[in-house]
């Protein structure tokens, strides 16, 4: 038929082959118990583009956002979408790989008991989890990067208050600079050995103190007019964020 309706269908044995030119149904293919259908410009307003099957293995493609490619494998799914919701989700076994560029989660992948996520709304950035490793990065000022590295850590903030916190064995390297433009803090430099303090530079203009910094058991304390702002502790870690006598996150590292 040269409506569009059905141009060719082909049966051999329990093969079929489905062939319109109309963009509801391209092709559609049987060869023992898997399905390949394909549709080309299937609908030109984007409900669907392509769908194919094969075993229990599926791709659906749609081009206006919604779903933008599903593959199905075994137990593995593979979910594009651009219309923000999720940009791609991908199950390999365990494993989960999601992204979206709506800010909310912009990757998450599982691995095994590994983790990444990223999200652009500043809420976190990244957070990677590599056995017993992390790294956090937080581009809202709170925390931009926090690396665990067996015991190890390296923690960097660009709001001023930690610019970045580096351990490797015993030894510590905490480094702040440009901490505030206000004048208040301008450098503190922190070079320890064995939790031993070999440099330190503090600079206060107000006579207030804004920052304590305690080593063995390590606490990072901020005020800003007397209200606790930010308490680091290392070790039993616990990092608390107040504003205006609020508490408005409280973050526990094991």
């Amino acid at each position: 038929m040269n409506d569009g309706v059905i141009l060719r269908v082909i049966y051999c044995g329990h093969s079929r082959l489905l062939v319109m030119n109309d963009g509801v149904i391209l092709r559609v293919i049987y060869c023992g118990h898997s399905r390949l259908l394909v549709m080309n410009d299937v609908m030109n307003d984007g409900v669907i583009l392509r769908v194919i099957y094969s075993g229990h293995s599926r791709i659906a493609v749609i081009n206006d956002g919604l779903i933008l490619r599903d593959i199905y494998c075994g137990h593995s799914r593979l979910s594009v979408m651009i219309d923000c919701v999720i940009l791609r989700v991908i199950y390999c076994g365990h494993s989960r790989l999601a992204v979206m560029n709506d800010g909310v989660i912009l990757r998450v992948i599982y691995c095994d008991h590994s983790r990444i996520a990223v999200m652009n709304d500043c809420v976190i950035l990244r957070v990677i989890y590599c056995g017993h490793n992390r790294l956090a990065v937080m581009n809202d000022g709170l925390i931009l990067r926090v690396i665990y590295c067996g015991h190890s850590r390296l923690s960097v903030m660009n709001d001023g208050v930690i610019l970045r916190v580096i351990y490797c064995g015993q030894s510590r390297l905490s480094v702040m600079n440009g901490v505030m433009n206000d004048g208040v803090i301008l450098r503190v430099i922190y070079l320890m050995n064995d939790d031993v303090i070999l440099g330190s530079t503090l600079v206060m203009n107000d006579g207030v103190i804004l920052r304590i910094i305690y080593c063995d058991h390590s606490r990072i304390a901020v005020m800003n007019n007397g209200v606790i702002l930010r308490v680091i502790y290392c070790g039993h870690s616990r990092l608390s964020i107040m504003n205006d006598g609020v508490i408005l996150r409280v973050i526990l590292w094991p």
